[in-house]
């Protein structure tokens, strides 16, 4: 029988260790771990097409798929943040059963997009115009990926933009105005976004405020990989 799992891949030289489950997995965990599947972290995909290569560091099969997602989970929230972990995000994975495709398959069927959201978006779309670098840099980075690979900037963070493209937003931006009712919907949708929680420290705030200060940034995060692997003993 094939069984999901939990595993731990390291890459040697780099002293650098990345968590995660599998549980769509059609091969054992021995056939199937950097053999077949290669993790769903950007990071782990960058450094293997940079000629790094992981290793299989731990797995542990799970019956329960439920309980294998609660066990990844914790684990990851004790070591995000800590160095050596490529591990960007602690929150539970979300299991879709076949049942569960199906069921949201069947309510999604002969939904049709209210025609004025249609228009909407088509205005927006109006008159824009993209450069012929853009275009360029989605020719070889967004049509580059084969299918089922993530998009070339999911996860960029720490990116700047050019002194030209910075010029043309301060051009864009100047003497504009904010009205009440503009400044009013800002404030209720900042009232919308909820909370988020340090998986490190336990501290709960505004997500880009948190983003910053806490989760890879925490002053909480363990101090070692070691330390890290002797708590989970």
């Amino acid at each position: 029988m094939i069984k999901p799992y939990f595993y731990i891949i390291k890459f040697e030289t780099l002293d650098l260790f990345y968590a995660g489950m599998r549980y769509r997995n059609s091969l054992p965990a021995s056939e199937d771990l950097l053999i077949e599947y290669f993790t769903s972290s950007n990071k782990v995909k960058d450094l293997i097409k940079e000629d790094q290569k992981p290793s299989v560091f731990q797995v542990l099969e799970f019956d329960d798929v439920n309980k294998l997602a609660d066990y990844e989970s914790a684990f990851i929230k004790k070591i995000i943040g800590s160095p050596g972990w490529l591990n960007e995000n602690s929150r539970r994975c979300v299991i879709v059963t076949e049942e569960v495709a199906k069921k949201i398959s069947i309510a999604n069927k002969g939904r049709k997009v209210d025609p004025e959201v249609v228009e909407k978006v088509r205005q927006s779309n109006t008159g824009k115009t993209r450069s012929p670098e853009f275009s360029e840099r989605m020719k070889g980075h967004t049509w580059g990926f084969k299918k089922g690979e993530a998009p070339w900037n999911k996860g960029v963070t720490g990116a700047t933009h050019s002194d030209s493209t910075k010029q043309r937003i301060s051009e864009t931006m100047k003497g504009k105005e904010f009205t009440e009712d503009h400044r009013k919907k800002l404030s209720d949708a900042r009232k919308n976004v909820a909370d988020v929680e340090c998986p490190v420290c336990g501290k709960s705030g505004y997500p880009g405020s948190m983003k910053r200060w806490h989760f890879d940034n925490c002053r909480g995060r363990l101090k070692t990989v070691g330390e890290m692997l002797r708590t989970e003993k």
